[in-house]
């Protein structure tokens, strides 16, 4: 997926009961993973996936890398570097 500039401004999720802002990563390409599906469901409610400002809605964060290191990613899980 690719995002384009805009005025709009997106809400996603909560802390302490405030809404939070949720930023487009304007000029980034991003990839999902598919975490729902027959035998993929990791976890007891997708409330979580929801894109709007409810108490169950995570947040999103987005985590920079390359083609090469996104299997290790996917088999590993993000692993903390040395610097």
């Amino acid at each position: 997926m690719t995002w384009e500039e805009t005025e709009d401004r997106f809400y996603r999720g909560q802390i302490n009961g405030e809404k939070q802002e949720y930023f487009l990563p304007v000029g980034y390409n991003g990839v999902g993973l598919k975490v729902l599906g027959e035998g993929l469901r990791c976890y007891p409610d997708d409330g979580w996936l929801n894109s709007d400002e409810g108490e169950k809605t995570w947040m999103v964060l987005f985590h920079k890398t390359t083609d090469s290191f996104a299997p290790m990613i996917l088999e590993n899980g993000f692993k903390q570097g040395e610097r």
